[in-house]
This record gives C-alpha cells, structure tokens and sequence, in this order.
C-alpha cells in the first residue's frame, strides 16, 4: 500500500506542473514572473523524474504507466478548485472511466 501512496503523491507533483503551466501562460514571454515560474515548473519537473525513476523499481513498466492516468484526476480537481472551470457531462464519464480503469487494474494489488 505504502508504494500505491508514493505512486499516486509522485503523480499529484506531476499534475501540479500542468498548475504551472496554465500559471504562467497568463504572463508576457521572457518577463521576470514569466522566467521565474518556468524556473519553478523546470524544477518540479526535475524532482518528479529523479522521484519516478525510484518509483519504478517497485513496480512493473505497465502497472505504473496504466496508473498515470491518475493525472487527468487530478489535473481535473485542480481545473474546478483553482481555476473555476466546469466539465460537461461526456468528460465527467470519461473522468470515471478512467477511474474505474485504474482500479480494475490495481485491485489484484491492493
């Protein structure tokens, strides 16, 4: 359960990387708000490839790849918590399916 857990937190760092770029897209290229949250966003995006590396060893390529799926969960909760955006009926499904997906998957593991 503990490797699930690192799994999932090591995809909520990734999903905030998406955070950052909606961010700084509202920002003029190169000004200085512009360069810092790139910087930032080129961080993050650091940390989780050194932490997806390590989180490989626990997993097989397969399982893992299926469960970055998660992101779009995530990406969605942040799309309605901090950005104020709505989902049509169709993307709540799709949202669910690959929810559901995700937990047939896993449910042998779990």
């Amino acid at each position: 359960m503990k490797k699930y857990i690192a799994l999932y937190s090591t995809f909520f760092l990734y999903s905030v990387i998406a955070v950052m770029e909606k961010h700084v897209s509202g920002f003029d290229f190169f000004s200085k708000e512009f360069i810092l949250f790139y910087a930032v966003q080129l961080s993050i995006l650091f940390i989780y490839a050194i932490i997806w590396q390590k989180i490989l060893k626990h997993f097989e390529l397969s399982t893992a790849y299926i469960n970055k799926g998660s992101v779009f969960i995530f990406n969605s909760i942040w799309a309605v918590l901090l950005f104020k955006e709505s989902f049509s009926v169709k993307e709540i499904i799709g949202i669910v399916i690959v929810f559901v997906g995700i937990i047939m998957i896993n449910r042998k593991d779990l």
